[in-house]
């Protein structure tokens, strides 16, 4: 393993500081960090969290209107209305 690869894995499991990268490194880390984020974010369901918790989910739709499943005629089940901005 290179030594750059060991210094960019020690900044990506939190034990070294980024400022201490090259800025060719800390590229390399922001790309990970931008991976990682967008993994965790496809796995959030809060509508399907709301819902066990017996709370009412409700977005924004593109116009600013308020979008409720619940109250727009839709099962409080159908998350057809959800859709990705990605």
């Amino acid at each position: 393993m290179s030594s750059h690869r060991s210094a960019i894995d020690k900044v990506l499991a939190g034990s070294d500081p980024y400022d201490l990268l090259g800025q060719d490194d800390q590229v390399l880390v922001r790309e990970e960090w931008a991976r990682r984020a967008a993994a965790v974010r496809c796995q959030l369901d809060y509508a399907a969290e709301f819902g066990a918790a017996g709370e009412r989910c409700a977005e924004i739709d593109d116009a600013g209107n308020v979008v409720d499943p619940a109250v727009n005629g839709r099962a409080a089940d159908d998350q057809s209305w959800l859709k990705s901005t990605t």
